[in-house]
């Protein structure tokens, strides 16, 4: 059931303007009152903020990946080597996992989540 709320105004002389009612529901005025509300917009904030805490505190369960790419060029040929060199690629990768961290990765779920 929808109740109408409506606004009144004190009668004024009509040689002055009179600003326009508008007429709104009890669901009309809950919206307007949500989406003016500091408090429920910082609130809202703050849950985002802890829904990324924890995301970051669940990543350190996964392993880290890593890549290096060097590219190298010589002004001239180095004689010593067989064939001579003259430019070189080189690449790493590297995976950590971290096996066991006293239960800090843990707690930081857990703090995280409160």
């Amino acid at each position: 059931m929808v109740t109408p709320i409506i606004a009144f105004a004190a009668d004024t002389p009509k040689s002055q303007s009179q600003p326009q009612l508008e007429v709104m529901t009890l669901d009309q005025c809950l919206q307007t009152a949500y989406e003016n509300s500091k408090q429920l917009k910082s609130a809202d904030k703050s849950v985002a903020i802890a829904k990324e805490s924890s995301r970051q505190a669940e990543a350190g369960l996964f392993p880290t990946v890593g890549y290096s790419i060097t590219e190298t060029k010589y002004g001239v040929d180095i004689p010593k080597s067989s064939p001579p060199v003259d430019e070189g690629s080189y690449g790493s990768i590297s995976a950590t996992q971290n096996l066991y961290n006293g239960g800090a990765t843990t707690g930081a779920i857990k703090v995280a989540k409160l």
